[in-house]
């Protein structure tokens, strides 16, 4: 689709953005537009967090993905953060998603819990990956004795 095929007359303030839209603009439309929050996620190898929304929780959320190809960018809406995330666990049943860390809880309880606490790195979103099984052991490899 050419950029001046976009979509552009669905009451969003567009002014000064970008078609295709980088996602360092996307500051730019969420100022724009009190009453959109956007969120995007990339891949490399897994889903990761490219961008949250710093806005109050009750603003309508947008979860966007973002796919790249050399320079070519294309976003995709994503409707089930627990439909993107699903190859993570083994489990059939429905997961509730901490946007910070990505992981992944039975309930919704107790996200809410894992909430308070979780910060990513320094407030930024953060996965965390446990070592696998065969490599749950750590050694020092690089040392050095001296007297």
């Amino acid at each position: 689709m050419r950029t001046t095929g976009y979509p552009t007359n669905d009451g969003i303030n567009y002014e000064g953005i970008d078609f295709p839209t980088p996602v360092k603009q996307i500051d730019k439309l969420e100022a724009q537009n009190e009453n959109l929050a956007i969120n995007v996620f990339g891949w490399t190898h897994r889903v990761i967090v490219y961008r949250l929304s710093t806005k109050d929780k009750f603003v309508l959320r947008i979860n966007l993905m973002l796919t790249e190809l050399g320079y070519i960018q294309h976003y995709s809406y994503v409707k089930s953060i627990s439909a993107l995330l699903y190859d993570q666990t083994r489990h059939n049943e429905r997961k509730h998603y901490c946007l910070l860390c990505l992981t992944g809880f039975s309930k919704k309880e107790i996200l809410k819990e894992h909430e308070k606490h979780c910060n990513g790195i320094n407030g930024r979103p953060t996965r965390i990956e446990m070592p696998k099984e065969t490599d749950s052991h750590l050694y020092f490899k690089n040392y050095l004795i001296t007297m």
